[in-house]
């Protein structure tokens, strides 16, 4: 209904902008099908106190960890509760990693719904060394992992995620690609005591393997994997998996193939 110059929305059509604009459609759209200007969209939005997108120019699945239903985003969510950056205040994800790793960054970006050419070439302020990182900005993005339990400040805080039980394998390899070092002689995992509390838990359960400890060294916690390591990696990397290639390529080679018939 229009008054004068102003535009007066029923409780039903606001309900519906809304809808439409947390669906991901602009504020130039929306104001094309209810015949008025985007501004005033914006304001009406902002009286609503509806969070807004801004000039936001990565675009990607926002509600990809709404639901952790497959194997893949499973892994993603170990992955980055080993090495992502959740800054709740500011409501972005980041995810750094040393740039002969970029071929996994882009793995990522495929899996998120976005370009790999938002992948951002750095270096680092001490060691000069290339590094690469991605950037995603999104309080939907962020809120989801929250109630993943993946958290603001988590270095040595690292929360157990609820993961479904036939993706706990994938969760856990992905913490192992992100905090974990695999060579010829052991395992070594490092995260928070409840992480790796869960993790020895779970092998000890699939892998029957007895794991020692968590030792406490220079404020991180670590477990040590030697006797069936052989037997918990030809679990957790399966044939196709998601998986950090540098590291799948070192498990098949002094491993896996030792399995195989």
């Amino acid at each position: 209904m229009i008054l004068g110059k102003k535009i007066i929305f029923s409780e039903e059509q606001i309900e519906k902008i809304i809808k439409m604009y947390n669906d991901g459609i602009s504020m130039v759209k929306i104001a094309e099908q209810f015949n008025c200007s985007n501004k005033t969209i914006g304001r009406l939005l902002k009286k609503e106190n509806i969070e807004s997108r801004g000039n936001r120019k990565i675009f990607f699945n926002e509600e990809i960890f709404n639901n952790i239903d497959n194997a893949e985003k499973a892994y993603w969510i170990g992955f980055i509760t080993a090495d992502g950056y959740v800054n709740e205040d500011r409501g972005f994800l980041s995810i750094k990693l040393q740039y002969s790793d970029i071929k996994h960054l882009k793995k990522f970006t495929k899996f998120i719904g976005c370009s790999e050419d938002n992948i951002v070439i750095e270096y680092h302020n001490i060691t000069g060394k290339p590094l690469c990182r991605i950037c995603l900005n999104s309080k939907k993005l962020v809120n989801s992992l929250i109630r993943l339990n993946i958290r603001q400040n988590k270095s040595t805080n690292e929360h157990v995620a609820p993961i479904p039980n036939e993706f706990i394998k994938d969760y856990i390899r992905g913490i192992m690609d992100g905090d974990g070092h695999i060579d010829k002689e052991r395992i070594d995992i490092c995260n928070s005591i409840e992480v790796l509390t869960y993790i020895k838990e779970y092998l000890n359960e699939k892998c029957y393997v007895t794991i020692g400890k968590i030792c406490n060294h220079c404020n991180t916690h670590r477990i040590f994997i030697c006797k069936n390591r052989g037997l918990v990696l030809k679990h957790l990397y399966y044939d196709n998996c998601i998986c950090l290639d540098r590291k799948y390529n070192f498990i098949e080679e002094n491993y896996l193939k030792f399995y195989r018939v």
